[in-house]
């Protein structure tokens, strides 16, 4: 079942017509993490904002859950919420008193906004500072509740614009860990990052914007293929076995020496252990400083998508 339907979305901004979002056609799921990657200014947030009802467009559909978002964008906080990088500010209100607030305005009661807030809070670590107000904090500290306001109600999905941006290592593993919790109970999480190392790790589908088009959609492993079918073994020798490797390594095929007492060799995937047992055959287990196995990383796939010229979107669409 799909969350959202959206079809040829185009969207153009001022009297020239700049193009921001051309012909999107996408389908987002019930119950997937989505990624909504890109280089800056390739439509991203012109997309997600469009999507929750926040910016009409030129031209196109989107259907939440049978409704149409263009024609009735006040159906969209019913079903999904939305957290942007601008998000305002209740500099007021205490950190619980935010998230309290957006719980009633989603349709709870006091009560059991309350009692969501309090478990928010405490997953977060945020209740010691759940009192002061936000006009107290710093920066970094009137992020997190604000991006948890996101959160409250009962909700089919939440659109997130680059969420962990100005978190800490240890609320960014928090956030993705309830994210994931959300996806099993059946709540969609559309979000954007820059950071695709890590996003990577917890998005079951990637959309690749770039120049305002859908270049690419599928799985990460799908898109990582693109880049390269094969694996990389990287292997660093001692100091003391340096001459012994490199006469011995030389042997295998393709094998690459790019510095000294390093070593690169590419293999398909079905054949990459049994590489690493003839690496091992020919120098040794001790003569190993380190060694591991690398496919292509989604920053790869950025390289080259951002590289290709934009037409359209890729044959990794699933």
């Amino acid at each position: 079942m799909n969350l959202y339907v959206i079809r040829k979305l185009t969207k153009r901004y001022g009297a020239r017509g700049v193009l921001a979002n051309d012909a999107i056609s996408l389908d987002i799921r019930q119950g997937e993490i989505l990624g909504v990657f890109g280089p800056n200014g390739a439509g991203k947030t012109t997309l997600v904002r469009q999507i929750t009802g926040l910016l009409r467009p030129t031209s196109g559909q989107i259907e939440l859950l049978g409704h149409d978002v263009v024609r009735h964008p006040g159906a969209v906080p019913r079903h999904v919420s939305f957290y942007g990088q601008r998000a305002p500010i209740l500099r007021n209100y205490s950190v619980a008193e935010v998230l309290v607030y957006a719980g009633v305005l989603r349709g709870f009661s006091v009560l059991k906004a309350h009692q969501q807030a309090q478990a928010l809070l405490e997953r977060f670590d945020l209740l010691p500072i759940a009192k002061r107000r936000l006009a107290q904090l710093s920066g970094g500290q009137v992020r997190l509740p604000t991006l948890l306001s996101a959160f409250m109600g009962k909700l089919r999905g939440v659109v997130l614009d680059e969420p962990t941006n100005e978190l800490d290592p240890a609320n960014r593993q928090r956030l993705w860990q309830f994210l994931e919790e959300l996806r099993s109970q059946g709540v969609t999480v559309v979000l954007t990052s820059h950071n695709l190392a890590e996003a990577e790790r917890y998005v079951e589908r990637v959309a690749f914007i770039n120049h305002g088009r859908l270049v690419a959609l599928g799985t990460p492993g799908e898109l990582k293929r693109t880049v390269s079918e094969r694996v990389r073994l990287e292997v660093r020798v001692k100091e003391p076995y340096l001459l012994q490797a490199e006469a011995r390594l030389r042997t295998l095929p393709d094998c690459r020496n790019p510095r000294p007492g390093f070593f690169e060799l590419t293999a398909r995937p079905e054949e990459a252990q049994a590489l690493l047992g003839r690496v091992l055959e020919e120098v040794g287990m001790e003569a190993l400083d380190d060694f591991r196995l690398v496919t292509p990383s989604m920053d790869d796939v950025y390289v080259l998508l951002t590289a290709q010229k934009t037409g359209g979107v890729s044959e990794v669409e699933v």
